[in-house]
């Protein structure tokens, strides 16, 4: 985006003229500046965590000319529901860091998100867990602090994951030991809401 430069202009802004002196004259690139600006908030699936952090929009949906209030719905959608949500393998028996998923002190100061994982073998029936997590910068430290809401156990008969920030922001997670063969594992993050810096 830009304010108008073309003849006619004031200091980036619309002139209306006067007698003998022509008003702005609208230019092609200002005009499609504008249209895709708004258009690529409509066309936005959501934004991703990788997003927000490196301050980008991705458009990949569709128009339609028949719908007058397209931008304030896509507005609407991501002040609601936050980025698009990320999904990771959950791995057995390990601690690793959520690639993609790192909190930048200089952009943010909190963020508050959901987590739901669920995990499975041959021997052992699924087990998931949901639960709401706020980390938010802590200036005295230096260092990122993570709270985690009381487990809302959908199926749980031992810890499925736990996570962690680490005093870099980088989200970590960290899962016991499931016996049994055929193992799998999936921890989806979503519904993020941050506090600007």
């Amino acid at each position: 985006m830009f304010r108008i430069n073309t003849k006619g202009s004031v200091e980036g802004r619309f002139s209306d003229g006067s007698p003998g002196v022509r008003g702005t004259v609208l230019g092609s690139t200002w005009l499609n500046a504008l249209q895709d600006e708004i258009a690529s908030v409509i066309e936005s699936k959501g934004l991703t965590h990788d997003d927000i952090m490196n301050k980008v929009s991705k458009a990949d949906g569709a128009l339609d000319q028949n719908i007058p209030d397209q931008l304030l719905k896509a507005i609407q959608k991501i002040a609601t529901f936050g980025p698009n949500p990320m999904v990771f393998d959950l791995p057995n028996n390990t601690k690793f860091d959520l690639t993609g998923f790192k909190l930048d002190s200089k952009l943010i100061r909190a963020v508050s998100f959901f987590s739901y994982g669920i995990r499975y073998s041959n021997s052992t029936k699924d087990i998931s867990y949901a639960m709401q997590h706020y980390a938010a910068f802590n200036p005295r430290t230096n260092g990122w602090d993570l709270l985690t809401s009381s487990n809302q156990n959908v199926r749980a008969e031992q810890n499925v994951y736990t996570l962690s920030v680490t005093s870099d922001g980088q989200l970590r997670c960290e899962t016991n030991a499931m016996p049994g063969d055929g193992y799998k594992g999936t921890l989806t993050i979503s519904q993020m809401h941050y506090v600007k810096a």
